[in-house]
């Protein structure tokens, strides 16, 4: 249940796909959220590409679970997140990118593709929610689809075939044209999470099923940012 006051939460993205607890785990950060909006806090969730195939009929990544739940049903699965069904609604009133004060929070990261067709985080968002309303998600738009949109580039972490590996320049001149101080970004999976480009983004996708490390979060207070860990420890990264 909800107890941490007016404070915020950002979900990343990516609740969808490889999971056994796939609907538990929506309707765990569904009921979060209206908890929080009772209590003055806040409940974000930011889409992510498996959102998206999800809701498009990519199962590449599916668990099998949810196969042989379809299967025994005769329901196909993106038909379980449906403009008709309370979750569906739901998942399609959410943002492709958030800013809280001057910290943005998107699931892949902010290219220069990105900024070159987007003049504002408000821009984008109105034109991912026209697509969502419309039933056109394929890739089709720099945000929607495209190595450089908001749900697949990963050019803070290498070049690709598509994109060089972003420079800390380009970095900036993001940064300046948006106003903001950090980009929290998930995606691409990390050991531990960690700011790049002298903590001026924080890669926070930490899977921490078989070998991998403990499971942590990105902690912002104010100017200081922090891992916190499950008992309760902190690590600081920027202060």
């Amino acid at each position: 249940n909800w107890s941490y006051g007016k404070g915020h939460i950002v979900f990343i993205g990516d609740l969808f796909d490889r999971g056994t607890k796939i609907m538990e785990t929506i309707w765990f950060v569904y009921k979060l959220e209206q908890q929080a909006a009772k209590l003055g806090g806040k409940v974000h969730l930011i889409i992510g590409n498996h959102e998206l195939m999800a809701l498009t009929g990519d199962y590449r990544y599916l668990n099998s679970k949810y196969y042989k739940l379809c299967n025994n049903t005769n329901i196909e699965y993106k038909e379980l997140f449906s403009k008709q069904t309370v979750i569906g609604k739901w998942i399609r009133s959410k943002k492709a990118i958030v800013q809280i004060n001057k910290d943005a929070f998107i699931h892949a990261g902010i290219s220069p593709g990105f900024t070159n067709t987007f003049e504002s985080f408000s821009h984008a968002n109105s034109v991912f929610s026209e697509h969502l309303k419309k039933g056109k998600m394929t890739p089709d738009t720099d945000l929607l689809g495209s190595p450089h949109g908001a749900f697949w580039y990963r050019g803070y972490f290498y070049a690709s075939t598509n994109y060089k590996k972003l420079r800390e320049k380009q970095l900036d001149t993001i940064m300046l044209k948006y106003k903001i101080r950090s980009i929290t970004i998930g995606h691409t999976e990390r050991e531990q999470i960690e700011g790049l480009y002298h903590n001026k983004v924080f890669a926070i996708n930490v899977p921490f099923e078989g070998v991998h490390t403990e499971p942590q979060a990105l902690l912002i207070e104010k100017n200081r940012f922090s891992i916190l860990y499950l008992n309760g420890k902190k690590k600081a990264i920027r202060n």
